[in-house]
């Protein structure tokens, strides 16, 4: 009885016609091994058990079935008090919300079913009956006696959380099941039972009917409701359970279904059918008998057309068809479906012509059109009067025409439009998203839409806004108009209430000067990347100064602005990077109380005053690239975590060891402390000490610098690999970066163990080998040593390898997964090294998701958990989410003037010819660096950021 587990998750056997070894050699397929010499060299590795492992006979799964189940012969004594029945051994069951105590050890004899819904268990003490358990409801109690505590404990555990759960209800999900438990079939009231990742299925034939636990015997349930059979690995539709005929809700996901059956006509009640994820490719005319079916999801099947039945479905409010392969719209088919109210066509392949647009005219039901991520070039849904919700991003659409009556929320973001047509105007209307176009200019008539509250108009052409825009919306709470071409706002501002205004990447060289002082109401104003000197006046009321992150980067600002900055005493974050000022007033803050967050690196400072060390809640400070000579006393700062002083004159003595043991990341930069400042932190655990000292860059070759910072996170999931001596004659390089998102295990695993496994990969290369095949089995090296770490987590990763192929000569060799990147500066180009394996960064990405039964969510996420669909690790999406990297190489000449490495902390927000054009200038990586670190958090990114600058030429400052 042969058994395969995969990626260290549930056990399935194997069927009568799979082999093992093909098993595995289509399983390392996938990941990306395709040489044959290598499939055989990993195919008897010896750590390949945490992929995949074979066993002779089924394993005990720990945290299977016993999540939910518990069974076992127990000392057991029933009555209120301990005095009116003896102990005896019995075989005692908790199952969902109840308790089966039999009458012996005998499973054969007929238990007592104990509800504990509303009832209580807890220890019972006793000097005869150790590691005893209480179980009572409604005036009766039964006591268990276990082997152990820690046995006890996990009953008590399981027991106590079932006791609040619904008494209808049953989880089974992941539990590696063949077959339903027998204990299961006491719930003979039972309402909801959700059997998601299991290997169930029909009764074969040549199993006697007396053998129960099989899909076939869910009809003792009477009453049961809703039913979840996804991810079972069924291949075909269970028509046995076209004979729960109680059935309202029934999910059967993920199987591989190619067909629904005819009989599915038999389930009268059913409301709602989730059947996503199979090979369907039609649907049966017996659909239409379904009367109460009001929802249809079929997304990311095989559907060429839309099914025809659909138009005779008239209950049908609900159909979904997202990631399937439409390619057009029938107008006879669609002028019958006018019942319908929601219709998701989400990543299809659907090209309307103007013609084709008139199919939306007998849908005068419709409230609710997706239309995201196809290829419409052209829409016209005016006849849609009903509609509320319209999401049609993601089309290079040219022109969009549509009806206002009803209009609530418009998403039209990541086309080619410049105008929009809605008629009449939409009144109704609260959000509208055309980030990402080709606007020059704003309709004025979102001025007069009194319920709008969001506009996102960013990375688009504009030159000027409505002029009405800070005075005649009311309810306009959040704008965002960053980069793009503004050099001027609207003069006049009056009981404005906007909450958030993003303005950056403009040309804006003057305020308002009626701004700061009527948006009384602003809690987030963003400004960076901008040609300001100065800022217009506050007024006189506290009361009317709210904001909270104020981000002035990368504009022209002197001292006088702080007056003006300081006039705001709830402020927690202030970025006022890269602009002129020479000093800060000891006064200015005084009033700061709330500061949490502040960057004033890149000025002209050469000290901080004394008060700043006195802000009771700063948590962060950089002011690198400045001119400090020494550092005031920050023992007042308790919760200072962040320090970064890089790249200033600091001299000696301005560092002390209680100023590290309270830091979690202290960045020096190329600062003469440095060298003093790792001997402190050797005795300082948690500390993460950045930037290189006078000693670190030692290769004549090229020179490197790194930034990377928190964001708004509380930990640090980005890390990197720094080698600028490399290789066995240390006249390489290697460098890389990782990012795991929200877990920082598999990035610290990466780092510690890149440099080894690339190095191991380039003794294997082999003659015949493609010159950057050791790049690729190095991400599927480090993919296979997460071991059982990268079962569940995962993380993107770049990897990029400076070779020596001859004298003077060298290769740049890159590999990357997911959302880490590369981009080369070749004589003030940005040259791509890497891909964005992403949904929108790589549209094939999605087609090859589908094509493995795959999907993802409206936010683009793969199985709702990633945006990234190449990854190290998340065996558990295999093969959904694949390890198989992008690998690219160049010869370097002298042309070459550095590349930059960085995760999607920066590349979200920073254009790659825009991060080139930032640090070209930028003689020293370490600076540049930072300072790409920077623009991305004045941009906006609240994530970990993580920035690699290699120096392959020297430049002029």
């Amino acid at each position: 009885s042969l058994h395969v587990q995969f990626n260290g998750g549930s056990v399935r056997r194997l069927g009568p016609g799979e082999l093992p070894l093909v098993l595995q050699q289509e399983y390392l397929s996938r990941l990306g091994l395709t040489e044959p010499r290598r499939l055989q060299q990993e195919g008897r590795a010896h750590d390949l058990g945490s992929l995949i492992r074979f066993y002779a006979g089924r394993p005990r799964v720990e945290d299977g079935l016993e999540r939910v189940v518990l069974s076992g012969v127990y000392n057991v004594k029933s009555g209120r008090k301990l005095a009116s029945h003896k102990w005896s051994p019995r075989l005692v069951v908790l199952c969902g919300t109840r308790l089966l105590v039999y009458p012996s050890t005998d499973c054969s004899d007929k238990p007592h079913v104990f509800q504990l819904t509303n009832g209580k268990v807890e220890e019972h003490k006793s000097k005869k009956h150790d590691h005893s358990l209480a179980f009572s409801c409604g005036g009766q109690t039964y006591y268990v006696q276990f082997e152990s505590w820690l046995e006890s404990m996990k009953w008590l555990r399981l027991a106590s959380k079932v006791a609040s759960q619904q008494p209808c209800t049953m989880d089974l999900s992941s539990c590696s099941l063949e077959r339903v438990p027998d204990c299961l079939f006491s719930h003979t009231d039972l309402t909801c039972l959700n059997l998601r990742h299991n290997y169930l299925g029909e009764r074969p034939h040549h199993v006697p009917t007396e053998q129960q636990g099989y899909l076939d015997d869910l009809t003792r349930f009477q009453q049961l409701r809703s039913l979840n059979v996804a991810y079972n690995s069924l291949g075909q539709f269970p028509a046995c359970i076209c004979d729960v005929a109680t059935l309202t809700e029934l999910n059967v996901a993920s199987n591989r279904i190619e067909e629904l059956p005819p009989c599915i006509a038999k389930l009268e009640s059913l409301q709602v059918l989730h059947a996503e994820c199979n090979h369907l490719t039609s649907l049966p005319n017996e659909l239409q008998q379904l009367q109460h079916l009001t929802l249809l999801g079929i997304a990311f099947n095989r559907f060429t057309e839309v099914p025809e039945v659909l138009a005779e479905m008239k209950g049908i409010e609900n159909v979904v068809l997202t990631g399937n392969r439409l390619q057009k719209l029938p107008v006879e088919l669609m002028s019958k479906l006018t019942h319908i109210r929601r219709l998701d066509l989400r990543s299809n392949r659907l090209e309307l012509t103007s013609v084709e647009n008139v199919t939306f005219l007998a849908l005068d039901s419709l409230t609710h059109l997706d239309m995201s991520y196809n290829s419409v070039a052209e829409l016209d849904v005016r006849v849609l009067k009903q509609l509320t919700h319209l999401c049609c991003q993601g089309n290079g659409m040219s022109s969009l025409q549509v009806s206002g009556e009803r209009l609530e929320v418009l998403n039209a973001s990541h086309n080619k439009l410049s105008t929009i047509e809605i008629t009449p105007p939409p009144h109704n209307l609260v959000t509208i998203d055309v980030s990402c176009n080709a606007f020059e200019k704003l309709p004025e008539s979102l001025c007069d839409l009194k319920g709008l509250k969001l506009i996102d108009a960013s990375r688009n052409k504009l030159n000027c806004l409505p002029p009405r825009i800070f005075w005649h919306v009311p309810k306009l709470t959040r704008l965002r108009v960053g980069h793009n071409r503004l050099s001027a706002l609207p003069d006049r501002v009056d009981n404005c209430l906007l909450k958030e205004l993003d303005l950056q990447h403009n040309r804006l060289t003057h305020l308002p000067a009626a701004l700061l002082m009527r948006a009384h109401r602003l809690r987030v104003l963003n400004l960076s990347c901008n040609r300001l000197v100065t800022l217009p006046q506050l007024g006189p009321s506290e009361k009317l100064k709210n904001v909270e992150e104020l981000y002035l980067s990368s504009n022209y600002l002197v001292e006088q602005s702080l007056l003006v900055i300081a006039g705001y005493p709830r402020l927690k974050v202030l970025h006022m990077a890269y602009n002129i000022i020479k000093t800060i007033p000891a006064r200015f803050f005084v009033r700061l109380e709330q500061l949490e967050d502040i960057n004033l690196s890149g000025n002209h400072l050469t000290q901080l005053p004394a008060t700043i060390t006195q802000l009771p809640k700063l948590q962060v400070l950089r002011a690198h690239s400045n001119h400090l000579t020494s550092l005031p006393d920050f023992s007042q700062a308790k919760l200072l975590k962040v320090l970064d002083v890089g790249c200033n004159e600091l001299r000696e003595g301005s560092l002390s060891g209680d100023l590290l043991s309270q830091l979690s990341e202290l960045d020096l930069g190329e600062t003469q402390q440095f060298s003093k400042a790792e001997t402190l932190v050797n005795g300082s655990t948690g500390l993460a000490l950045l930037g290189a000292g006078p000693d670190g860059q030692d290769s004549t070759l090229w020179r490197y610098g790194c930034a990377q910072t928190y964001g708004q996170r509380n930990n640090l999931c980005v890390r990197q690999v720094l080698r600028p001596t490399y290789g066995a004659d240390k006249n390489e390089g290697l460098f890389a970066v990782f990012d795991g998102g929200r877990n920082a295990d598999v990035p610290q695993q990466l780092q510690t163990s890149a440099a080894e496994i690339v190095q191991e990969e380039v003794r294997k290369h082999q003659e015949g080998d493609k010159d950057n095949s050791h790049m690729k089995y190095s991400v599927l090296t480090a993919h296979k040593r997460l071991g059982s770490v990268g079962q569940k987590l995962g993380s993107s990763g770049v990897f990029c390898h400076l070779q020596r192929l001859a004298e003077d000569a060298y290769t740049l060799h890159l590999a990357n997964v997911g959302t880490c990147q590369a981009v080369l500066c070749r004589e003030g180009v940005a040259v791509s090294l890497s891909r964005c394996h992403t949904l929108v960064g790589a549209p094939e990405e999605g087609v090859r998701v589908m094509d493995v039964d795959g999907m993802f969510t409206e936010d683009n996420k793969v199985s709702g958990v990633t945006e990234a669909t190449r990854q190290l690790g998340r065996n558990y999406l295999h093969p959904t989410i694949i390890p198989d990297p992008y690998v690219h190489s160049v010869n370097l000449t002298p042309r070459d003037e550095f590349v930059i490495l960085a995760c999607r902390g920066l590349w979200d927000y920073v254009a790659p010819m825009e991060a080139v054009d930032a640090i070209r200038s930028k003689n020293n990586p370490l600076k540049a660096a930072k300072l790409l670190r920077d623009i991305a958090q004045g941009c906006g990114s609240q994530d970990n950021i993580s920035v690699v600058v290699v120096r392959l030429q020297e430049c002029e400052e």
